[in-house]
């Protein structure tokens, strides 16, 4: 398991991250307990007889291999008993969201399938509205931006490069009218972020301030 540090609250909530890979994550999907006990329930019988582990959805079967049935079963039991976490799944990855270290760890500890596990720097706490960067950029600021940007701002960049970090790809979607959703780019500082707020308007879906690393290990 790959041990990742958080550099910003996960949802502007949750410290930790524990991304578990399962065959049968899509289960657990919206929390949906009593969806996901049907079919465990289904499979925990299959497995009681001795036959193949299969299930079958939309018309179509599938076999399931034995561990990650079992692991599944503990996904279920621990998950249905704690309600301070928050699930998104990717098929076939299933990632967990927590501010309790110990039932992440504890988690993880029963599990064989466990791809990744996010926590801050030991003593450095997170705050809302804040992203962690390694090396300083003269900008304070991060804008991300929602599914459409007014195409007039690309023009507005190409005359104030010294007051805005913009990638390739950003800029591109921006130009093209594209889709901006989770795109985003630095500002130089909050006079220039105010100008901003009249230049793209609605454009912007968050803004973070920007904090780095070396200054808080001081």
């Amino acid at each position: 398991m790959n041990r990742c540090e958080t550099t910003k609250l996960f949802y502007d909530k949750y410290e930790y991250k524990l991304v578990v890979r399962n065959q049968l994550a899509y289960l657990f999907r919206e929390r949906n307990f009593s969806y996901a006990k049907s079919y465990l329930d289904e499979l925990q019988s299959q497995f009681e007889k001795g036959h193949p582990l299969k299930l079958v959805r939309y018309l179509r079967e599938t076999s399931v291999n034995t561990l990650d049935f079992q692991e599944s079963q503990i996904l279920f039991n621990t998950l249905t008993k704690n309600n301070n976490y928050k699930l998104r799944v990717e098929q076939p990855r299933m990632q967990i969201y927590s501010n309790d270290k110990a039932f992440l760890t504890t988690l993880s500890n029963k599990l064989k399938l466990c791809v990744e596990f996010w926590e801050p720097i030991p003593g450095k706490p997170l705050v809302s509205n804040t992203i962690m960067l390694t090396r300083k950029i003269p900008f304070e600021y991060r804008v991300t931006l929602a599914s459409k940007t007014n195409p007039n701002f690309a023009a507005w960049y190409e005359n104030n490069k010294d007051k805005v970090k913009i990638g390739a790809t950003c800029l591109r979607e921006i130009q093209q009218n594209g889709f901006t959703q989770g795109l985003y780019f630095y500002v130089r500082d909050e006079k220039v972020l105010n100008l901003l707020h009249l230049v793209v308007g609605d454009s912007i879906a968050r803004i973070d301030k920007v904090i780095y690393k070396q200054e808080l290990d001081k």
